[in-house]
């Protein structure tokens, strides 16, 4: 299987990010749709449901959160890091979110915000554009592939963007990836 950066030629390289765990900790990279901001309750009533479902599917609680810095599942994943008190490690493009800095002042946990890839560029460079936001899903998956870490999906079974990450997680190597449906949960429940 193949994924955006091998496609276009592009090189992810994590080893050129400095984050704020130790080399043999484990990630959780939390990703999904944007549209899971509109599901009821506050960012944090999410983020404990999401804790109970990652729980109740046997993940490994992580040593640290990977997240891209949206809005929607990203923000959750934020929230998820500082209700287990774990460091969090956000990739963004392009400057950071004022809700991901309001977040990272917030915490008392440990957080890194790196911007890993820019909207603006070339229109021949596949890291600019939509690009930038494959790019970035492409090192998110590799980081946690190369840490041994899981995927967990927060899908509304129609993003393409959370389709594409779990294509990046898989092509990258990420061994556990849970999906869930939340757009289902609660008529199946």
């Amino acid at each position: 299987m193949s994924c955006y950066c091998s496609r276009q030629g592009v090189t992810v390289q994590p080893a050129n990010y400095e984050l704020p765990v130790e080399s043999n900790g484990s990630p959780l990279v939390i990703f999904g749709s944007r549209d899971y901001a509109s599901q009821p309750g506050s960012v944090r009533d999410r983020a404990e449901r999401v804790l109970a479902e990652v729980s109740s599917r046997g993940v490994e609680e992580p040593d640290y959160i990977i997240s891209g810095g949206a809005d929607g599942a990203d923000a959750v994943a934020e929230a998820v890091s500082m209700l287990l008190g774990v460091p969090m490690v956000v990739f963004s493009v392009g400057e950071p979110s004022e809700p991901t800095i309001f977040r990272r002042e917030q915490a008392d946990n440990q957080w890194i915000i790196e911007a890993v890839t820019s909207y603006s560029g070339g229109r021949d460079d596949p890291r600019s554009g939509r690009g930038a936001y494959l790019t970035r899903n492409c090192l998110m998956a590799e980081v946690t592939a190369n840490a041994g870490g899981a995927g967990f999906a927060i899908y509304n079974g129609d993003s393409s963007g959370t389709g594409h990450m779990l294509d990046s997680c898989r092509a990258h190597g990420v061994d556990t990836i849970e999906i869930w449906r939340y757009d289902t949960a609660s008529k199946t429940r």
